[in-house]
């Protein structure tokens, strides 16, 4: 089970109050209701109907960790297909402040499409963090053995610069 609540925690200690938006698949991975009581706000996966209420206040600085190899093409492609897809394209469009972890294996990260992917999204505002020195693509099958290094300190350090006002990090977009 993919573990958020190390990056929930982490939030929480510099003082970002957490809503967690997750795409349909990663709902089936996580336990909703452990991060529900983190958060102290209902986990989000499904767009709510019209004439209800939003469960969530705009965000203020979004960030999209663990991105899959999924998640990354879509985004850039501008499919909106799920409520995480959604809020992120939106922030985007509203200049919010957004870094996006890829979290993917080696040879997905290799994937033209992934690498012209990465390069658009940053072209676009969103700072990428993605290098040899902080997520280093997994061997396929891999991922879960190294979720306790995931870099959730360091994405959460460049999304308050980010809200700060500094300027997005250089990054290896895989070019």
């Amino acid at each position: 089970m993919l573990e958020l609540a190390t990056g929930v925690q982490a939030a929480g200690s510099l003082g970002f109050e957490t809503y967690l938006v997750l795409t349909p698949s990663a709902r089936l991975w996580v336990d909703v209701p452990r991060l529900t009581e983190l958060t102290g706000h209902p986990v989000q996966w499904e767009y709510r109907l019209p004439g209800t209420s939003p469960v969530a206040p705009p965000a203020d600085a979004v960030l999209v960790a663990p991105a899959t190899f999924n998640t990354v093409n879509k985004l850039a492609a501008g499919l909106t297909d799920n409520l995480a897809l959604g809020i992120v394209s939106e922030a985007v469009g509203n200049c919010t402040p957004t870094v996006c972890v890829p979290f993917t294996n080696k040879p997905l990260s290799a994937h033209f499409a992934f690498s012209a992917s990465l390069r658009r999204l940053s072209e676009n505002g969103m700072e990428i963090l993605m290098d040899g020195r902080v997520v280093s693509p997994t061997q396929p099958d891999s991922g879960f053995d190294m979720v306790n290094l995931f870099p959730w300190d360091d994405a959460l350090r460049r999304l308050l610069g980010r809200l700060a006002g500094q300027p997005a990090a250089p990054s290896d977009t895989g070019q």
